[in-house]
């Protein structure tokens, strides 16, 4: 009967282990896929990982800058990089908790991170980088006090269209449970400068109409630009995506002078680059937006 208990003790003691081990190994790397990101949209406030509070807004306390050299940029939606030029991205997590985990991840619209990762030499004994087939994860190679990494990410020399930013940062009190630790999460869309004009434009530089668009990127859904029309001529006015797809016709105008518009866009474009163009008889001209 001793023997018996002895073995349950043992037996009991080693579950226990295991069970500790499983749930609290995350301190060392983060799982894959647990960013928040589409199309699972998991982080690790979850059963298992550190399930004492809902995942959180992390706005305001996860910070996003990219640097190509010329000065720290905020990372938002409204954040706009250049194809093929290399970029630090930083992630600081700002709190006063005792350690700090996080992971971020950059998917295409085919759930695809685009460009080329590297850890920055300055993160290299605090963060590494995942792989699982076509995602990337950046993310903390042991969880501890160091509350800000850098990714060295060199962007795609092809647009690869809207590109979602998705950063879970976990703010942990080191008290040896998940209780206590919070889980914010924080998503944004960037998008690329396009240089090149969809095919059968004029040049950008060329602006014959006088086109403001405010404000740019449009964020509420509504398109509000002013024009000048010295020619009165009958205005087409178009909007295209960047393949020269026409999307939009926006009534166009006889009047002499200065006019202002303000156009409800279509539902159904997604957020990116769009091209909006005033054309006369004889004359046009042509405004790059975007559409967040």
């Amino acid at each position: 009967m001793i023997r018996s208990l002895s073995f349950m003790t043992l037996f009991v003691a080693v579950a226990l282990l295991f069970s500790y081990t499983e749930v609290y190994t995350n301190s060392a790397n983060p799982p894959d896929d647990h960013a928040g990101a589409p199309p699972s949209n998991i982080t690790c406030a979850k059963s298992g990982c550190h399930a004492g509070t809902p995942t959180l807004d992390g706005s305001g306390l996860i910070l996003i800058t990219a640097d190509s050299g010329t000065g720290p940029q905020t990372v938002d939606d409204n954040f706009l990089y250049r194809l093929g030029t290399t970029y630090d991205i930083n992630i600081t997590l700002q709190g006063n908790k005792s350690r700090y985990g996080f992971q971020m991840t950059m998917l295409d619209a085919g759930f695809v991170s685009p460009g080329s990762w590297t850890v920055a030499s300055s993160s290299s004994t605090t963060a590494n980088i995942a792989s699982p087939g076509s995602k990337r994860f950046f993310e903390h190679k042991s969880a501890g006090t160091t509350n800000s990494w850098t990714l060295e990410w060199t962007a795609p020399s092809t647009d690869p269209g809207p590109i979602g930013i998705y950063t879970v940062g976990n703010f942990a009190n080191n008290n040896g449970t998940s209780s206590g630790d919070s889980i914010y999460r924080v998503s944004h869309t960037i998008n690329a400068i396009v240089d090149s004009m969809p095919s059968g434009f004029n040049s950008l530089t060329s602006d014959p109409f006088n086109i403001e668009v405010y404000p740019n990127p449009i964020v509420d859904g509504r398109l509000n630009f002013v024009y000048t029309n010295l020619t009165n001529d009958i205005m087409e006015i178009q909007l295209f995506d960047q393949s020269g797809r026409v999307v939009q016709y926006i009534p166009g105008d006889v009047a002499n002078g200065t006019i202002h518009k303000n156009i409800e866009l279509n539902t159904g474009l997604t957020k990116g680059v769009y091209f909006l163009s005033v054309t006369s008889a004889t004359s046009s001209s042509v405004k790059r937006i975007v559409l967040h």
